[in-house]
């Protein structure tokens, strides 16, 4: 190691970076093992599949077996021979065209390192095809590349060259690349870029010809140029090159998008606005898509899937209006560049903008990203792959013939691939031909099965209308079943759990009968009574209404109130949660009442309305304005729920920590249907709250109650378990961790942890679990299981559980997810938070992988 460190300082190179893993070992050789010299040896069998592992090659040039392999000291003088031409030392040209994007640079690092390990000359071309016809070449050293990972665009630069679109202008390329020894050509760029590649080397012999017959080369140069190799490296933010999953550049950009919308959002939420994100992709919509998914926008354009009805405009108020009545304060509508209508119609942001402000009264607003996408450092994802490429661009240089079309270097199923670089051209200009037909079922065909399976999810996530999904067989029919609706739900409608018609209260007020009975017919919903059509998500003309006008709720209680307390130890923030609760009980009409002195507080009645005027200099005090302890309800939970009823409190808002969700007493009530257990274990990774947020809204869509169960299986053992809401989970994606928390539970391992586990799942009506984690957490999920049968019949004779108990949950099912930022999971190419682990920022693809 310390002889090769010590050649790159010689040649130049100023800084060293060495990796090790938290894991790595240190084997020792044997002592009968002797190191054999570097002396020239055969070329064969042996050797290529050894410089396949030393090199990271998947192949290595093609030369006759009797040539031998020479240190080429012009390369890394590496510990095994490297292979040289006999002849002369073949020149490859690099160039960028077309529209610059992040990894650009990696790519020219990897194409000009690899070429000097395997014996080549790279050259610079710069500004793309424009010098090729200016003639502005130069060599690159090994240390001239030096630095450019981390650097966005192109640094030999790009431009679009009008001269080399006519004949004359490849004549002068071709006359430029014989006179500076280039025989080969690496191009980056999109699909424009290579298809003029191809169109040079189909031309190469005529230009050649030509030449010879001008003068303008020799004969010479005629033979020892006869032939032109070119590998195409694909170069675009906007993803829109078809045989490949992914274009260096792409993840960047939707790291740019993420980036600004994230911005946005904050004064989104500030303000109550709509905002409309207009995003590149002129031909393509998967910028939008997946940065829609990313970013939990609400309404998605893009030109692959527009709008197939005439009414679009009513569909998507009607949709946004129900978000905005559900209480959600911002709206988020992502625009594709080339968005358009069936009747190809282009939708810009500006008309979707005034649509939401005539229609629906927004106050809407229009961002349009523009450049700003193509700007900054290169994620991990870019920089990983344009190096992957480039290496493997100059292994396909050494392998290509005559007769070997042009490749092109792409991706799929994360392993490299090398498809016909005309082929990949044709099958992306398709998508446009199909969308100018108003084909566009085929033009989703077209795409890569990823932006289906996306555009399939995003749809369902957000229960959109079928002016999005199609219908008749246009994203309906070919919807996964584990999204589809069921028949006989309405597509529209998110299921709502049957609100129960028990009465508003019990006629024995009695505080000894409250502490054996629970109030029936109470919704511990945040304010709302059992029965009560009033929400807080109220509408304009109910908000001004300071009584409920339901017959059950004509009580002393002026409003449906609001109860708020701080319970467990205090902290920052607490008194700011609790002027933002007041504040909106207010603005929905409602009356927000503080309880001192947490549950001793509420036993006493310890109360009083908040006002406007209390709670406006609270965001910036420490501590707890009303007062806090640990004290749990316990035996006094009839008190509690009798001075609930006394001061008309029909919600109550915790404050605090784990002891707020031991001290709820809703267990049990009011069951939507199946519940599902969701808990994350092990390690936390980035990516595990999108996890839990996809799993909690796709439960509301199917009908399903998701219970989330606090730091993992410490959670089962101590019965930390509560049930989420469809806007418990907004904001979600971009944070990392888990904010359900994760610990490592000895109590669990054991057999008697696990019973009580058991008793808790049951009790909590719980039959299945979704387990987010590593391998650990995932074993300990499949034991619970094995072992189900058994705890519960031990459950049973030691009577802890009911016959009735028994038979309903005699089967637990479980669902893991690997969530694991080692990536070391088998069966699955990546876990989640593997990615994030790679990224100083948030990364895209982990969010995108999570929902899809």
């Amino acid at each position: 190691m310390c002889a090769h460190l010590k050649k790159l300082k010689d040649r130049g190179q100023k800084k060293i970076l060495v990796i090790v893993s938290e894991g790595a070992i240190r084997q020792e050789p044997q002592a009968h093992q002797v190191r054999p010299a570097a002396v020239p040896v055969p070329y064969g069998a042996h050797d290529r599949l050894i410089l396949q592992q030393r090199l990271g090659a998947t192949a290595s040039p093609v030369l006759p077996p009797d040539v031998h392999l020479q240190q080429d000291v012009s390369g890394p003088d590496l510990s095994l021979p490297v292979p040289a031409i006999a002849t002369r030392k073949r020149r490859i040209g690099i160039l960028t065209s077309g529209g610059d994007s992040q990894g650009m640079n990696a790519a020219v690092r990897a194409v000009v390192r690899m070429a000097h390990v395997k014996g080549l000359d790279p050259w610079a071309i710069y500004d793309g095809y424009q010098g090729l016809v200016d003639n502005v070449m130069r060599p690159l050293a090994w240390a001239d590349v030096q630095g450019l990972l981390r650097l966005g665009g192109t640094v030999i630069g790009t431009a679009r060259c009008m001269a080399f679109r006519e004949r004359a202008g490849r004549l002068t390329a071709a006359q430029h690349l014989v006179e500076s020894g280039i025989d080969a050509l690496v191009v980056i760029g999109g699909d424009g870029s290579l298809t003029g590649a191809d169109r040079l080397r189909a031309e190469w012999g005529s230009l050649l010809d030509e030449l010879l017959e001008t003068q303008r080369i020799s004969q010479d140069q005629r033979e020892t140029y006869a032939h032109l190799n070119i590998v195409g490296l694909v170069g675009s933010i906007d993803n829109d090159m078809s045989s490949t999953d992914m274009t260096i550049g792409c993840v960047s950009a939707l790291h740019r998008i993420c980036e600004a919308v994230d911005a946005i959002e904050a004064t989104a939420l500030s303000h109550g606005r709509a905002f409309v994100v207009e995003v590149m992709g002129r031909h393509c919509g998967w910028l939008a898509l997946t940065a829609a998914l990313a970013s939990a926008a609400d309404w998605l354009f893009v030109p692959e899937r527009p709008p197939l009805v005439d009414n679009w405009e009513e569909e998507m108020c009607a949709h946004l209006k129900k978000l905005k009545d559900r209480g959600q304060k911002k709206i988020l509508v992502i625009v594709s560049e080339g968005a358009i209508d069936k009747n190809l119609k282009p939708i810009k942001s500006e008309y979707v903008r005034d649509l939401l402000a005539a229609k629906l009264k927004f106050d809407a607003r229009v961002t349009t990203l523009g450049h700003v996408q193509r700007g900054g450092s290169p994620c991990f994802y870019d920089r990983y792959l344009g190096t992957v490429q480039g290496v493997r661009a100059v292994d396909e240089i050494l392998r290509a013939t005559p007769e070997t079309p042009s490749p092109m270097i792409g991706i799929s199923n994360n392993k490299i691939t090398v498809e016909p670089l005309v082929q990949a051209v044709t099958l992306t200009h398709a998508v446009s031909a199909a969308i100018e037909d108003k084909d566009f079922a085929r033009a989703m065909e077209l795409r890569d099965p990823e932006f289906a399976t996306s555009f399939d999810t995003f749809v369902a996530m957000n229960n959109l209308p079928v002016s999005v999904t199609g219908g008749l067989g246009v994203g309906v029919a070919r919807l996964p079943r584990t999204l589809a609706a069921s028949p006989t739900q309405n597509a529209r409608e998110v299921p709502t759990p049957a609100v129960p018609e028990s009465g508003h209260r019990p006629a024995d007020r009695d505080p000894a009968h409250w502490r054996t009975r629970r109030v029936p017919g109470w919704d511990w919903g945040f304010g709302r009574r059992a029965g009560c059509p009033r929400t807080l998500a109220a509408s304009a003309t109910q908000k001004r209404a300071r009584k409920c006008r339901h017959p059950r709720c004509r009580s002393r209680a002026p409003a449906c109130g609001s109860g708020i307390l701080h319970i467990g130890a205090p902290a920052g923030g607490s008194n700011a949660a609790t002027r933002a609760a007041a504040l909106l009980a207010l603005n929905r009409g409602h009356t927000p009442l503080a309880i001192y002195n947490g549950v001793e507080g509420l036993v006493r009645g310890d109360w009083k309305p908040l006002t406007r005027r209390i709670v406006q200099n609270w965001t910036a005090r420490g501590g707890s304005e009303l007062g806090t302890n640990r004290e749990q309800p316990g035996a006094q939970l009839g008190l509690c729920a009798y001075q609930l009823q006394r001061a008309g409190i029909q919600a109550l808002l915790f404050v605090g920590g784990f002891e707020a969700f031991s001290g709820d007493a809703r267990a049990g009530y009011g069951s939507k249907g199946r519940r599902i257990g969701i808990l994350t274990s092990g390690g936390d990774s980035q990516g595990m709250n999108a996890a839990v947020r996809a799993v909690v809204r796709m439960a509301h869509v199917k009908g399903l109650d998701p219970w989330a169960i606090y730091d993992g299986y410490q959670g089962l053992v101590d019965n930390v378990m509560r049930p989420l809401a469809w806007a418990d989970v907004q904001g979600l994606l971009r944070l990392g961790g888990t904010v359900i928390g994760t610990a490592r539970c000895m109590a669990f391992r054991e057999r008697a942890g696990r019973l009580t586990a058991a008793q808790h799942l049951v009790e909590s009506g719980i039959d299945a679990l979704v387990v987010i984690g590593g391998d650990g957490s995932l074993t300990g999920a499949d034991r619970l299981r094995a072992e189900w049968g058994s705890l519960l019949d031990e459950l049973l004779e030691t009577q802890r559980i009911s016959q009735d108990q028994r038979e309903t949950y005699a089967h637990l099912n479980i669902v893991v997810l690997g969530g694991t930022i080692d990536n070391d999971m088998s069966s699955t190419d990546m876990t989640i938070g593997s990615i994030s682990g790679f990224a100083p920022h948030l990364v895209v693809h982990e969010a995108i992988k999570t929902r899809s």
